[in-house]
C-alpha cells in the first residue's frame, strides 16, 4: 500500500512503549513508531521510520486467506516466546485450529478469533499465525490462561487466539491514512444459560 512496508500486531504489545525496534532473521534492527491502532481490537499498525528498513523481507497479505481456514488444518505461530531466540530468529510452533469465529472480549474485543492449539506465550503476541502454504491467516493476540507465574506473567493453558487477517485487511486503510476514527463498532450482549 503507498509502495511501503507496514508491520501489523497488537495494540497491547506497543501500548507503552517509548522505543520500538523491528528485529529482522539476521539481527538487524529498524526503528518503528506507531502510525495508528484499532484499540478495542487490538490491532495496531507500525511504520518504519528509517528508509534504509525497504530491503527487508516482506510478506504480502492475502486477505482472503484467513476465510479458508478450516476446523482441524494445522497451523503454524512464530514469534519469540520469554525472548529466548537471539538476533530475531522467531521459535515456531505447530498446532491445530480448533475453532472459528470465537468471539472473547474485556479490555480487547476478538470478535471472530482463530482458536488454535500451537504453544503462544508471552513473546508471541502479535506475531504471526501460518497455514502451511506459508499464507499469514492471523496475528496471534490472547491465551486462555489459567495461572499467573512468578514474574507475574500468564501462563498458557494451551489454547490461543488469533485475530484474523480479513478482521485486520478489513482495517488497513483506515490505519495508514490515520483517519482517527480508527474503532469498530460491535454489540456488547452475552448469553449465558440458567438451570
Amino acid at each position: 500500500y503507498q509502495n511501503k512496508s507496514w508491520i501489523v500486531t497488537n495494540q497491547h504489545v506497543v501500548e507503552h512503549a517509548e522505543l520500538m525496534y523491528a528485529v529482522d532473521c539476521d539481527g538487524r534492527e529498524f526503528p518503528v513508531s506507531v502510525q495508528d491502532a484499532v484499540e478495542n481490537q487490538d490491532i495496531a499498525l507500525l511504520r518504519f521510520d528509517d528508509p534504509k528498513s525497504a530491503d527487508i523481507d516482506t510478506v504480502t497479505v492475502r486477505k482472503d486467506a484467513s476465510r479458508k481456514i478450516e476446523e482441524g488444518q494445522l497451523v503454524i505461530a512464530t514469534g519469540n516466546p520469554f525472548f529466548l531466540a537471539k538476533a530475531g530468529q522467531p521459535v515456531a510452533t505447530l498446532g491445530v485450529v480448533s475453532g472459528l469465529d470465537r468471539v472473547l472480549g474485556s479490555q480487547y474485543v476478538y470478535g471472530r478469533a482463530i482458536q488454535h492449539d500451537a504453544k503462544v506465550n508471552p513473546g508471541n503476541s502479535g506475531g504471526p499465525l501460518w497455514n502451511l502454504a506459508g499464507d499469514l491467516v492471523g496475528i496471534n493476540g490472547m491465551i486462555m490462561q489459567r495461572e499467573i507465574n512468578e514474574a507475574g506473567s500468564p501462563v498458557s493453558s494451551g489454547v490461543s487466539f488469533a485475530i484474523p487477517i480479513d478482521q485486520v485487511w478489513g482495517h488497513l486503510k483506515t490505519l495508514v491514512d490515520q483517519r482517527k476514527d480508527a474503532k469498530a463498532p460491535y454489540l456488547g450482549i452475552v448469553a449465558r444459560t440458567h438451570k
